[in-house]
């Protein structure tokens, strides 16, 4: 381990610099300190810009060049894009954290000197007057705390912007939702991370809200009733919110049945039991989610329908398991689909035949018939025929796979090499392929390695 005196005689010498020269500054004569302060100003902003200019001299090269081809406009959104997505979003998030914040604020704040009457001192009390205080200093940097790790995914796909924004339209409907290609491209890919991100920061949001109109009222409040209604209010709309989100992801999930891979590499996206178990069991999810979200509010403000609520959450989580079991669909799949695949599958078969040959332009294709007139005599035919009967058709790189497979017989016999050769048969050279079957000993059975 280092001595830490060592430095001790360093660390002396330095500070006696340092205050001789704090003693000299003070000393100075005014005119002069005013010089050494301007100076000093001058050379740091001289160093600063210095170092500016060295870090921008690759980007003014490149702006310099893009202006030259009249497209600087395009290069300085190019470069600044993600920042401006960022912020943008930063700042949007941040609002609606602060907005609800400043609504808590201004619904308890009616009451705040009687709550303090009511219960003086304790810790709610305390708190709830933070809350409905309303101090920005306090709800900024929390809403930032809040909004910041939430966006991380938004920061790393800001790329979803640019291209949502920048989308074109293909003109091509996709024949199983009805909606343009560029949709599934373009625009689901940013529909569901900000569907994601929502939903997270309404729940927090929600959770937050929450706990401040507890903390900011006790049971002794003199205004409880009075800011009931407000809060009530307040919270009904976050949870409406909350609703309508996720609605929103139930109808995206009919966007995922079409990335479908399990029917690779016959055909690409949904199939039979996609089309016909997976997709209506999305919409009867859909709505026995929506009557219960209604019954479930209905229930809150007057205490009644509570049947309806149980019922329809009952349904609601049926049709979700119904969607999350694979012995169903693999039922469906066995005794519909394998025995017959080319009839249950062949409608979707035929939509990717057809989107294979559109995207690569075959789908324009015409065939024309042309007769065939041959030139060649009797003769001639049978020279051509001699010689063609005697080329090598088989690839003798797999011809001892071939083999292996059809003529090993059993586990232990294998063919080591394939031989060409060729026989008189019926007063004409015939080709043929040969090889000797052989004992494998390594793949003979334990039992029979006794001799």
């Amino acid at each position: 381990m280092i001595d830490s005196g060592i430095f001790e005689p360093l660390r002396q010498a330095i500070l006696r610099r340092i205050s001789l020269f704090q003693r000299a500054f003070r000393t100075m004569d005014p005119l002069k300190r005013k010089l050494a302060i301007i100076s000093a100003a001058a050379l740091g902003i001289l160093l600063l810009a210095a170092l500016l200019t060295y870090l921008a001299v690759d980007f003014l090269v490149e702006l310099w060049w893009f202006n030259e081809v009249d497209r600087a406009g395009l290069f300085i959104l190019r470069t600044f894009y993600r920042d401006i997505i960022g912020i943008g979003v930063t700042v949007l998030f941040v609002a609606i954290v602060y907005a609800n914040f400043w609504i808590v604020a201004r619904v308890v704040g009616r009451s705040r000197e009687e709550n303090d009457a009511a219960s003086p001192g304790t810790l709610r009390s305390r708190l709830g007057r933070i809350v409905a205080g309303g101090s920005a200093k306090i709800f900024v940097p929390l809403s930032f705390a809040l909004a910041l790790p939430v966006l991380v995914p938004v920061y790393a796909g800001w790329e979803r912007f640019l291209l949502f924004l920048s989308r074109p339209q293909t003109g091509v409907p996709d024949p199983a939702l009805s909606k343009d290609l560029s949709f599934y491209f373009f625009d689901y890919p940013l529909y569901s991370l900000i569907q994601q991100e929502l939903l997270i920061t309404f729940s927090l949001i929600l959770g937050i809200v929450f706990l401040c109109y507890r903390l900011a009222r006790s049971k002794d409040d003199p205004a409880k009733k009075k800011n009931a209604s407000g809060a009530n209010v307040h919270l009904t709309v976050l949870i409406v919110i909350l609703i309508l989100i996720h609605v929103w992801s139930i109808l995206l999930e009919r966007v995922e049945l079409l990335y479908e891979e399990r029917h690779l590499p016959v055909f690409f996206g949904p199939g039979f039991v996609e089309m016909h178990y997976h997709l209506p069991l999305i919409w009867l999810a859909f709505l026995a989610f929506v009557v219960l979200s209604g019954a479930a509010l209905h229930w809150l403000y007057t205490r009644k329908s509570l049947k309806i609520v149980a019922v329809s959450a009952l349904f609601y989580l049926l049709f979700i398991g119904l969607r999350h079991v694979d012995w169903l669909p693999e039922l469906l799949d066995r005794f519909y689909v394998e025995p017959n695949p080319v009839k249950a599958e062949r409608l979707y078969i035929e939509r990717n035949i057809e989107a294979t040959l559109a995207a690569y332009d075959l789908d324009r294709v015409q065939t024309i018939d042309y007769p065939i007139e041959s030139s060649l005599s009797p003769t001639t035919t049978a020279d051509v025929r001699e010689t063609l009967h005697n080329i090598p058709v088989w690839d003798r790189a797999f011809l001892k796979e071939v083999y292996d497979q059809l003529q090993g017989l059993r586990p232990y016999y294998n063919f080591v090499e394939i031989g060409v050769d060729r026989y008189r048969i019926e007063d004409s050279l015939q080709q043929v392929n040969i090889g000797a079957r052989e004992l494998n000993l390594a793949k003979l059975p334990a039992e029979a390695k006794s001799w």
